[in-house]
This record gives C-alpha cells, sequence and structure tokens, in this order.
C-alpha cells in the first residue's frame, strides 16, 4: 500500500508533524471522501517521511539519534567512477574524475 492510500484510510498520524500536515494541508477545504491526484500523492509522501522520521526520534531516544556517533559521514573513497544505466535510448555512460574534495574535476557523458 502506497502512502496515498495509507493516508486515505488512516483517522490520524502518531506524530504531531504528520499529524499537522495530514489535517492542515492534505485534508483542508477537500469535499470528496478520497484524494487521487499526483499532487496528493507527492504531499502524502512528505507526511509519511515526517511520521517516519518522528518514529525514528522515538527509537532513538530522541535527539540522541544526532549524536556523531550515530550519524556516518560520506568522503571521498574513489578518485574516478564510471556509471552505467540501460534508457530507452540506449545505454548511457557516465564517466567522472574528481579531486580530495569530491569536486568534479572531468567528466564525460
Amino acid at each position: 500500500m502506497g502512502p496515498l492510500a495509507w493516508l486515505n484510510l488512516a483517522d490520524r498520524c502518531n506524530t504531531p508533524l504528520a499529524e499537522r500536515g495530514m489535517a492542515g494541508c492534505f485534508r483542508a477545504n477537500v469535499a470528496e471522501a478520497r484524494l487521487l491526484s499526483s499532487f496528493h500523492f507527492h504531499y502524502a509522501r512528505l507526511i509519511e517521511d515526517a511520521e517516519r522520521d518522528g518514529d525514528d526520534r522515538v527509537a532513538a531516544g530522541g535527539q540522541a539519534i544526532l549524536d556523531k556517533h550515530v550519524r556516518a559521514t560520506a568522503s571521498v573513497n574513489n578518485l574516478e567512477g564510471v556509471g552505467v544505466a540501460e534508457a530507452p535510448r540506449g545505454t548511457l555512460i557516465h564517466h567522472y574524475k574528481v579531486d580530495e574534495n569530491g569536486l568534479i574535476t572531468w567528466r564525460n557523458w
């Protein structure tokens, strides 16, 4: 079940931010019982993310999830990379080179 179906069936959300989003904007000024537009689908995804974020913070003990020992920071682990993706018009190949700061110094696409 996707986020739009979930919100169409739900009466309320468990976190305050998600509840404000659902009550204030998602259901505001809507005469029909079910929302089906693409705008509402994207908005439902935001509300679902707010719900999940609140649940994660509660599960992790509130602000403890922001501790430096919980979050991972990314850094450059390769100075050159090639990506290949299949597309309707054919195979797309991207080739990049970066410096130690992760800034692109050369590209071929």
